[in-house]
């Protein structure tokens, strides 16, 4: 052995060693993408990660270093036959940063934790820690574009090992390679990337490097041998390199030494040789060269020995499906961890929606749901494609209306698939039963079977979604889905459209009740979040709360343009979206379904996406949007306990029932009841000392909700400490009429005129408007300068001529805005003050009391409006009132006046209150607008001759019209005055109400109850009720 380590010197050359080459596997960059999004963010530390190399590369391959999916887990464990090789992951953000960062300095770096290794000797016990690598990479996660730099550190080792020719196994002596293969075997088995062969007793054994003998053994007994990632015949493989210098600065005496590169195959024999080598190198014993590590080198080159930038294009080489599934979701992990770094995507992935209707709403959502990540959609319908809905129906295009038509369902499922293979996606072709729409079966007959099998397959569908999405065009259909969303106490969303208006509302949680008391966390979340909530996420009403009828089919006798969903294109695709957000808002909320709404402004019970309210209500024709707050109605027809416990009871018999008698529903849940006593529900008087109540025999869950509106009002009552006297007041129940009161107000025919008024009225001083009786004038101006910011600072006057007019204007203003009369709106007549200072910014009062206010304020400095309506009533406190509003708005140019009624001389007006002294029309500061009315069939009869008594005949005619009409509308009677009205007195089921200026206010609201049950009534009015007042019921009036 001597003299095979003995070298002649022209023999001898520079050692050499065999580089690595890089080796990524596809699912690496897919893994460290992954990374990226969803936990290192914008984090540019470095990451631990290894990769792995193997001695058992073939000779025409070179030295592969590894790296796959497994490598960013610093704890994995390679397989047999591979060697970890831990490292560092540099990920940068900027392909600047990538270009310009400091090479030289990170490799630097680890190249002294190499050192520090070897001269603490840790190398010793784990001679892995002399190979390292560095790993660079910036990438394009949206192209799958990756620029990377890879490096494995290697320490100096200038000018200090030399080696004859290498020696292969296949040419050594037989006996000597056999013991040698026997010893690296075993190093194999034990994964040993660096150990040493000694020969003791003849014999050779493996010895672990950090062994004590190692420290003592002298050069001729000892081989040092390592796993050869290389299959050079010439060179040693890249770890000798750090191995040698390690072991020279460890035994500083040896001038030479025996390398074993081990090289394994799978062979059948240890007699047969491997392709490993003997490599004979002698040491310089210079000090210096041996104390000095840097510099540090390593890079990996190209051909050029420049460092290797390598840039790569992955879009190809990857599952289309895994890039899809990437793709979609990117936006979602730059949402979070640049904006809402608690967003839980993974809620989203779990959540399974059930979609009622693949029509253009339920192709925009599901899109949407998409979009946001949720991970199961399924579609029931039950129509086909036609030619029409491509143009408005995202998931469908002509191809899936030849041919036959595809099933909605279908075809929905499948386009939505190949947007998101990812996801889990079906098309369910079901027909939903709706009450209504007959069913023709024999309940306890065989032809009851396939109805049975349908109803129960819904119940399931439902039952096993987490999200279900009312999409269906009619009221009706959206019955047994509320019903059965209720039952399974599942989030039920439902989306619903106009031409220019849409509805998101949510249901409230189940059937109204809490979690169970057993679940504790639950209960304390709900306690808490209902303190500062207007509404509990289980008290909210559904899509029917607010209907006091139950549905019917809306589908008969339709036209063409009511059989299709007529809407502004862009309206659907708003409401998905609004609807879609709504549903993310809340099922990241802890209480997902239960989540309260939150006060105005509290702040309070938001999940990390913002307020979830319970309705939203949109105007695409004023870009105009409402969030509103409706509490669940205990005799709802869908979601009240009675109609629950009733499907529970029968299933589909109830079901078929329902469909076949849909008045069955109001039956169940007292609706019958209710509408009988509704009537004197809407207007409750009330006084200091008590409320009259007209019918105590009403249903119990409309008791509670009027004493809770009472109460309120009854604190307001109490404001002598303030100095206000109030003597009565009204206050109109908005509960049946919670949508149908703003539905009334865009049917109104001022309506049309809002943008123009709001224009008009920040471009001119005075605006005189000419409407028609019925236009709602007198109760939408005032809201119309409300909603437009003109009472922010200041206040808005409305001047009536009467003091009703003043009144119940003031309360249905109040009605129309859903707040307390005397709070936002309010009024004042002589002795009764029905305001609060701080609170009302609408303030209705009569024209004497517009005096009052002039002579205490000579510039009115409280008001940025003025209406006085009803102009045309000419008496002394309006002739007042105008001329000094004239001189008013000339020394106030930023005060408005807007004159209004029905039957002015709008132009003698205009001339009056136009301050323009040029002939320049531009510079006119008054305008007139004229609006139409409503109008409505009017039959007129003369008498054939003068009469001597027209009250007598008044009565006449009002018996003569009771006995010849239906039942159903009232009459209206004008005569000359009070002494005129007073005279008549009931007949034959005739309720008299009579209505004049002097008549005391509490007699006067009479004329707005409802007649008995049985009776007609007959209201006998002055000039009193030809304006400012609209009396409900009126369908015959005489004038005499």
């Amino acid at each position: 052995l001597k003299k095979m380590a003995t070298v002649e010197a022209e023999e001898v050359k520079l050692l050499r060693f065999d580089p690595f080459k890089s080796s990524f596997h596809p699912a690496f960059w897919n893994a460290v993408t992954n990374k990226k999004l969803e936990e290192w963010k914008l984090d540019e530390t470095p990451k631990d990660v290894v990769g792995y190399y193997q001695n058992t590369t073939r000779s025409i391959l070179p030295s592969y270093f590894s790296l796959d999916f497994n490598s960013l887990d610093p704890t994995f464990k390679v397989s047999g036959n591979s060697f970890v090789v831990h490292g560092l992951l540099y990920v940068l953000n900027t392909l600047e940063k990538y270009a310009t960062v400091d090479k030289k300095e990170l490799m630097t770096d680890i190249g002294k934790q190499i050192w520090n290794d070897i001269e603490t000797k840790v190398w010793l016990k784990n001679p892995s820690l002399l190979n390292r690598f560095i790993l660079i990479v910036h990438m394009d996660a949206k192209k799958y574009l990756y620029d990377f730099m890879i490096g494995f550190p290697a320490l100096n080792v200038s000018d200090m090992f030399f080696t004859s020719e290498a020696e292969p196994f296949s040419k050594l002596d037989v006996d000597f390679m056999k013991a040698i293969q026997h010893v690296c075997l075993e190093a194999q088995r034990d994964l040993l990337p660096y150990f040493a062969i000694l020969k003791q007793d003849n014999e050779y054994v493996l010895k672990k490097l950090n062994d004590p003998i190692c420290e003592t053994v002298t050069e001729d007994k000892i081989f040092l041998a390592f796993a050869d990632p290389s299959a050079s015949s010439k060179y040693a493989g890249w770890p000798l390199r750090n191995f040698l210098k390690a072991w020279k600065v460890f035994r500083p005496d040896f001038t030479y030494v025996r390398v074993i590169c081990w090289r394994y195959t799978s062979f059948h024999s240890v007699d047969q040789p491997t392709n490993s080598l003997l490599l004979h190198i002698s040491m310089q014993s210079d000090k210096d060269a041996i104390a000095t590590f840097l510099p540090i080198v390593g890079w990996e080159k190209n051909s050029e020995g420049k460092v290797k930038n390598v840039h790569m294009d992955l879009s190809a080489q990857m599952d289309p499906n895994k890039i899809a599934q990437s793709a979609s979701k990117l936006n979602l992990h730059l949402m979070r961890w640049r904006i809402v770094p608690e967003l839980n995507l993974g809620l989203h992935w779990q959540t399974s929606c059930l979609l009622f209707g693949a029509g253009t709403l339920g192709c925009n959502i599901a899109r949407c749901l998409g979009a946001w990540g949720f991970g199961k959609i399924t579609f029931v319908d039950n129509g086909r494609v036609s030619y029409s809905n491509p143009a408005r129906q995202s998931l469908y295009s002509i191809k899936d209306c030849i041919g036959g038509k595809k099933w909605k369902c279908e075809a929905a499922a499948s386009a939505l698939k190949d947007i998101y293979p990812d996801m889990e996606i079906a098309g369910v072709r079901l027909t939903v039963p709706m009450p209504g729409h007959f069913v023709d079966i024999d309940i306890e007959g065989k032809d009851a079977q396939p109805f049975a099998e349908d109803i129960s397959r819904l119940e399931q569908l439902v039952s096993t979604h987490d999200i279900i999405f009312l999409l269906f065009d009619t009221r009706e259909a959206r019955w047994l889905p509320t019903l059965l969303s209720c039952l399974h106490n599942k989030i039920a969303i439902t989306v619903a459209l106009g031409f220019d208006s849409y509805l998101i509302l949510r249901h409230g949680f189940g059937c109204g009740k809490k979690s169970a008391a057993g679940d504790l966390d639950v209960q304390s979340t709900l306690q808490s979040a209902e303190s500062s909530t207007s509404a509990s996420g289980t008290n909210l009403a559904c899509y029917f709360c607010c209907d006091v009828t139950a549905p019917g089919n809306s589908t008969r006798d339709r036209t063409l343009d009511q059989q299709c969903t007529v809407t502004r294109p862009g309206v659907s695709m708003i409401a998905s979206g609004l609807a879609c957000e709504l549903v993310t808002s809340l099922i990241q909320h802890p209480l997902q379904g239960q989540a309260p709404v939150e006060k105005p402004d509290s702040g309070a019970n938001r999940s990390c996406l913002g307020v979830i309210p319970h309705q939203i209500r949109g105007y695409v024709n004023r870009f105009d949007q409402w969030n509103l707050t409706v509490e669940r109605f205990s005799s709802c027809i869908a979601c009240s306990e009675p109609v629950i416990d009733q499907y529970k009871r029968h299933g589909f018999r109830f079901v078929a029932d329902v469909c076949n008698d849909p008045t069955l529903l109001e039956a169940i849940t007292g609706l019958d009841r209710l509408k009988d006593d509704a009537k004197d529900m809407l207007v409750i008087e009330l006084t200091k000392e008590k409320m009259i109540r007209p019918d105590e025999k009403l249903l119990e869950n409309w008791k509670n909700q009027t004493k809770s509106s009472i109460k309120s009002v009854e604190d307001r009552l109490l404001l002598d400490e303030v100095g206000v006297e109030v003597n009565t007041g009204i206050l109109y129940n908005t509960n049946l009429t919670a949508f149908s009161v703003q539905q009334q107000r865009v049917r109104l025919p001022i309506y049309k005129n809002r943008d123009v008024i709001l224009y008009l009225i920040e471009k001119y001083q005075t605006l005189i408007i000419f409407g028609e009786t019925g236009c709602g004038k007198s109760t939408q101006i005032p809201q119309y300068l409300l909603e437009a910011g003109w009472a922010d600072k200041q206040k808005i006057c409305v001047s009536e001529p009467r003091r009703v007019a003043a009144v119940t204007l003031a309360t249905r203003v109040a009605e129309e805005r859903a707040s307390i009369l005397g709070h936002e709106v309010g009024y004042v007549v002589r002795f009764d003050d029905f305001t609060q200072s701080d609170k009302t910014r609408v303030k209705f009062m009569t024209d004497g009391i517009l005096v009052r206010e002039i002579m205490k304020d000579p510039l009115l400095n409280q008001f940025s409006v003025v209406i006085v309506d009803e102009a045309h009533e000419r008496n002394v406190n309006t002739d007042i009132t105008l001329g000094l509003l004239r001189k008013i708005i000339a020394k106030r140019p930023e005060l408005r006046l807007i004159i209004s009624s029905a039957t002015l001389d709008a132009k003698e007006f205009h001339n009056f209150f136009n301050i323009n002294d040029s002939d320049d029309p531009s510079r006119n500061t008054s305008f007139i607008l004229s609006v139409e009315g409503r109008t409505c069939p009017v039959d007129v009869f003369h008498l054939k001759r003068p009469i001597p008594d027209y009250v007598k005949a008044s009565v006449i005619t009002a018996i003569n019209i009771h006995r010849t009409e239906p039942p159903g509308g009232d009459i209206l009677i004008f005569l000359t005055g009070q002494d005129e009205s007073r005279k008549l007195t009931g007949y034959d089921r005739l309720w008299v109400v009579p209505i004049y200026g002097a008549l005391p206010f509490k007699e006067q609201i009479k004329v707005f109850d409802s007649s008995p049950s049985g009776t007609r009534k007959v209201t006998v009015a002055t000039n009193i009720a030809e304006a400012s007042i609209t009396i409900p019921g009126v369908l015959s009036t005489a004038v005499l």
